[in-house]
């Protein structure tokens, strides 16, 4: 007996399967037959038999997972079975196929590969005058699209009087597909499943906005072909209340849309998610533009990648807005949190608007996005009411130092676009003067936002992330008029802090207001208190200039080597600030600095202790164990380290009078 050929099975499989086509056999050995023959070859044969609405309305809901994975080939069945399967039944085998896509296939990381590793260099993103469908898509992120793609046709499709509860069901399946996808997907794909999304989203609410280019589609859309009735249509309309639960359903989707897809931007050269705040930060001020290095703002104009970004903001932000939701309703969910809707099955379903949480991140994304096209595109539109005290402070806790992450002891492990977003939120009420209510705020308040800030300061991985959340801490202390409070949080800094780059902060804010004192001082109409005095400084002396002689004593030893090296930036602005003190003509002369010199005996507890380990560590780096420790790189920039310490050290020594 011989085996017969592949090319004469093809019409075997074609014909067993038009043999089997009802009422020749029962539904469901038809559907036997099709499983164990369906091919890629098949398909033309199947999509003529789907042309029976009533056969495809009978089992359509069957054909969903058969047909996934002959994708792309198969996605004029699957629009067949969307226009004329039972939309009721479809639908919930949709949702069903979307919670079962495996993001984290063999196939899908082989793909991802393919796609130029996009979501680890931006710039290298594929063309975005490409349409979607141009886009080489995985297994998984393709199956994810097309089943999208079914949705708004089911959905219109459905009449009953409760259709919020189909939609509910569909966004439960979508949100945590969607939250999956964008954490293993590369940006490109995520970007093309988002804009599926969106028209989902368009199609549903009804609105009429124009769609935002640049991404088109090839494929026609099939909301525009005619498509069978739902054959248990339900004649009484839905009430008011109806509609309202199906826009809520809608606004929380689109801040879960909108949190999902930010979180999943990679980054590249500092620049963060959308760089929100790196973009206000050189709109409103432009003449601190880091020198011989691109502003991120024409990074933006310039770069695919950064566009489409934009691009996809873009779209959800305007269908946010039609959704009518504002910005007042944002605001006051990230100031007062409504509780979690208890999920317990797909049964368990929101009975009101109320029910319907938006999502904290998203909304926070949401919110900084219109200010920031406000501030960036439209300058003179209508901006958001927002001070740092008592709104921002609270924005913050909600998304630095949560509980979720350790608290306090957590901050700078944030995901960084919540920190890009919350910053930019900051920097606008920065430059704004907003700074709220300060006389209504207690000094643990005032605190406490301060330590947030100073604490991302140091801690974020990002330089941009800490330079600016050190800006708005240092404009925030300097915004109050109570002298005390302001001492009060930097001797506290420099006591209890244990980062020393904060601590460097801190003699920067303390040098600040001394400056600041003085020109209150000379100016002949002001009588207020001046920090400047001995008993204030007296009281701080002791941190800005501690005892190092044991922390030091053991150098050039590798610890000692490790502790010193910490401490760098802290010794430094330490003796720059000493020396500012010593040479400075505008202190007053109530101000002692001979006498705290004497007082403190700062040569012998912090000076010479200096000066000595130093000497030792460069002569260990020039050829000790500290040298093969290092290596020569790391070694040389170590001894320029000291050499510049070295130089501070010489200069306070020659200022101190003899």
């Amino acid at each position: 007996m011989t085996t017969p050929s592949i090319d004469s099975a093809r019409p075997n499989a074609i014909e067993a399967v038009k043999a089997s086509v009802p009422p020749k056999a029962e539904p469901y050995t038809f559907l036997t037959i099709l499983e164990s023959h369906l091919s890629i070859e098949v398909l033309p044969t199947l999509l003529e038999i789907l042309q029976d609405r009533d056969l495809t309305s009978s089992i359509g809901w069957d054909l969903v997972h058969l047909l996934l994975p002959l994708l792309p080939h198969s996605q004029s069945c699957l629009d067949v079975v969307a226009r004329f399967g039972n939309p009721r039944e479809v639908v919930l085998k949709v949702a069903e196929s979307l919670r079962k896509i495996d993001f984290a296939s063999e196939d899908d990381h082989r793909s991802a590969d393919e796609e130029t590793n996009v979501k680890s260099t931006p710039q290298l993103s594929e063309d975005p005058s490409k349409s979607d469908d141009e886009i080489v898509l995985s297994p998984s992120a393709l199956q994810f699209k097309s089943l999208v793609s079914m949705l708004p046709i089911l959905h219109q499709r459905i009449k009953t009087t409760y259709p919020s509860r189909f939609l509910a069901s569909t966004l439960k399946a979508v949100v945590p597909t969607f939250t999956e996808a964008s954490q293993s997907l590369p940006n490109i794909q995520t970007e093309v499943i988002a804009n599926e999304i969106i028209r989902f989203i368009k199609v549903i609410s009804g609105k009429k906005r124009p769609h935002l280019p640049p991404r088109r589609s090839t494929r026609e859309t099939v909301t525009t072909l005619e498509s069978a009735p739902d054959p248990e249509a339900h004649s009484d309309l839905p009430s008011q209340e109806e509609f309202s639960l199906q826009d809520r359903l809608l606004q929380s989707f689109c801040t879960h849309l909108l949190e999902d897809y930010v979180l999943s931007l990679s980054s590249f050269d500092d620049v963060i998610g959308l760089a929100w705040s790196a973009r206000i930060y050189e709109k409103l001020y432009p003449e601190k533009t880091v020198p011989h290095r691109k502003p991120v703002g024409e990074l933006f104009l310039e770069n695919s990648s950064l566009q489409e970004r934009d691009s996809t903001i873009g779209r959800i932000v305007a269908v946010a807005l039609d959704l009518n939701l504002s910005s007042d309703d944002l605001l006051h969910t990230l100031l007062e949190p409504a509780a979690p809707f208890e999920d317990s099955g797909d049964n368990d379903l929101p009975s009101s608007p109320s029910e319907i949480p938006l999502s904290l991140p998203g909304s926070l994304f949401l919110l900084t996005s219109r200010v920031a096209s406000s501030l960036l595109f439209s300058p003179n539109a209508a901006q958001l009411s927002l001070s740092i005290f008592p709104d921002y402070a609270t924005i913050m806790q909600r998304f630095v130092g949560a509980e979720e992450i350790g608290g306090m002891s957590g901050i700078g492990s944030e995901a960084e676009p919540l920190i890009d977003a919350a910053l930019a939120l900051g920097l606008w009420c920065m430059h704004r003067d907003a700074w709220g209510d300060l006389k209504g705020t207690s000094d643990d308040r005032f605190n406490e936002f301060l330590q947030r800030t100073s604490l991302l300061s140091a801690n974020s991985p990002s330089p941009r992330l800490r330079y600016y959340a050190h800006l708005i801490c240092s404009s925030v202390l300097q915004s109050t008029d109570d002298v005390n409070l302001r001492l009060g949080f930097i001797r506290d800094t420099l006591e209890h802090c244990p980062f020393e780059n904060l601590k460097a902060s801190a003699v920067g804010w303390l040098k600040d207001e001394i400056l600041k004192s003085r020109q209150l001082s000379v100016a002949s109409s002001s009588h207020q208190p001046t920090l400047v005095n001995a008993e204030a400084i007296d009281r701080i002396y002791p941190f800005l200039f501690p005892d190092v002689t044991t922390a030091l004593s053991s150098a050039p030893n590798p610890d000692s080597w490790a502790t010193f090296k910490s401490n760098f930036s802290f010794y430094v602005a330490g003796l720059n600030f000493y020396y500012f003190l010593l040479t400075s003509s505008t202190l007053p002369p109530s101000f002692d600095v001979t006498t705290l010199h004497s007082k403190y005996d700062i040569t012998k507890i912090y000076l010479d202790p200096l000066r000595k380990a130093s000497a030792s560590f460069v002569s260990d780096l020039q050829g000790g164990t500290l040298a093969e420790l290092e290596g020569e790189d790391q070694a040389q920039a170590g001894i320029f380290d000291l050499r510049l310490l070295e130089n501070a050290l010489d200069q306070v020594a020659g200022s101190v009078p003899s």
